[in-house]
């Protein structure tokens, strides 16, 4: 058998893995069904045409259809795809219009899919760790510091509890650095 027509029949649930079995088809058209996995495709490696447009197709979009590397054709517009159309094999000569309304699949922008998050993702990624890290170890130091500072005028304010009660310059100083740095961690 080289040529399979099924479309439009009302056929439901999964695509029966034992259509992987056929390596002899050359035209596969399962369009206008209510299938939902795209799994036994990997093996057709004579496939040219595979139409498996306005199904109920679901999941991970299946990496082994990259092995088809006679295919010419390749509708599966209207799904619930996700996950990222190969580069390779038959997929850098196929265009947008076999991708649409996929909302959840990613891949080169000749395909007008959203594009896969590599390495922009990790950039943002770490953009965002450090945009919620950096105020939190900078308020540890910060602590740090007004405590070794509270300690310090401690003890010094135990030697000196019979002098005078204002402050002197130099503390009045570092009163205004722990103000200063109180401010400044307000606006993190």
């Amino acid at each position: 058998m080289r040529e399979l027509y099924l479309s439009r029949n009302q056929l439901s649930g999964e695509i029966p893995s034992t259509i992987g079995h056929l390596q002899s088809l050359v035209n596969i058209t399962l369009s206008n069904n209510w299938l939902n996995r795209p799994k036994p495709f990997g093996n057709l490696i004579a496939v040219q045409n595979l139409g498996l447009s306005k199904n109920n197709l679901y999941g991970v979009f299946p990496r082994s259809l990259e092995k088809l590397e006679n295919l010419v054709y390749f509708n599966i517009s209207f799904h619930e795809l996700r996950g990222e159309i190969p580069y390779g094999g038959p997929f850098k000569n196929l265009t947008a219009h076999f991708f649409i309304e996929n909302s959840e699949v990613c891949g080169a922008s000749r395909y007008k899919v959203m594009s896969c998050k590599g390495n922009a993702t990790s950039s943002s990624s770490n953009t965002r760790t450090l945009k919620y890290s950096l105020p939190s170890i900078a308020l540890v130091i910060i602590l740090a510091i007004i405590l070794v500072y509270l300690l310090r005028h401690r003890s010094s304010n135990t030697l000196l509890s019979d002098q005078s009660t204002f402050p002197s310059s130099r503390e009045f100083h570092n009163m205004k650095f722990l103000m200063l740095l109180i401010n400044l961690m307000k606006r993190i």
